[in-house]
C-alpha cells in the first residue's frame, strides 16, 4: 500500500499538486488557529488591565481614606526660641560643618548640654532639646 501511494505521488503531478496544496491549507487553517487563540488570550488582558484602570479613583479614595498620618503631621508645632549658648563661628570644610558655641567646637550630632545639634549652616545653628524636642536657633550676634 506504502508503495503504491508513493509511485502514484511520483507519476501523478496533478496529485502531487493537490496534496501539496492541501497540506499548505491545513497548515494555514492551524495558523490562524493559533492566532486566533493569541488574540483571544490578549484581548482577555486588556479587558482585565481595562477594569482596572477603570478602577483607580475608587482605589485613591480608599487610599485616601486610610492613610495614616505621620509624625511630621500628628507632632504639634514647636516654637523657636532664644538659647543662653552663644554662637562664636561656624567653619565648613570638606562637606563637614563645625560650629563654635561657648567656646567648644560641635558637628552636628554632638551633645551640647541638654541639647542635640541638629543642624549647623552658614549662619545660624539649630539645637533640639533632648527631652522635650524643642528647636532653638543661634545666629551671630552683632
Amino acid at each position: 500500500m506504502p508503495n503504491k501511494f508513493i509511485r502514484f505521488f511520483i507519476l501523478e503531478s496533478q496529485f502531487r499538486f493537490k496534496f501539496i496544496i492541501l497540506i499548505i491549507a491545513v497548515m494555514i487553517m492551524a495558523l490562524q488557529f493559533k492566532t486566533n487563540q493569541l488574540q483571544k488570550k490578549q484581548l482577555r488582558q486588556i479587558k482585565m488591565e481595562q477594569a482596572l484602570v477603570m478602577r483607580i479613583p475608587e482605589m485613591e479614595r480608599i487610599i485616601q481614606a486610610n492613610t495614616v498620618r505621620t509624625m511630621a503631621e500628628t507632632r504639634p508645632k514647636v516654637q523657636v526660641t532664644k538659647v543662653e549658648f552663644v554662637l562664636e563661628g561656624i567653619r565648613i570644610q570638606d562637606g563637614t560643618s563645625y560650629a563654635l558655641i561657648d567656646g567648644i567646637i560641635c558637628e552636628e550630632g554632638d551633645v551640647l548640654g541638654d541639647y542635640i545639634v541638629v543642624k549647623i549652616t552658614r549662619d545660624s545653628v539649630i539645637l533640639e532639646d533632648k527631652s522635650t524636642q524643642e528647636v532653638k536657633e543661634l545666629h551671630f550676634t552683632n
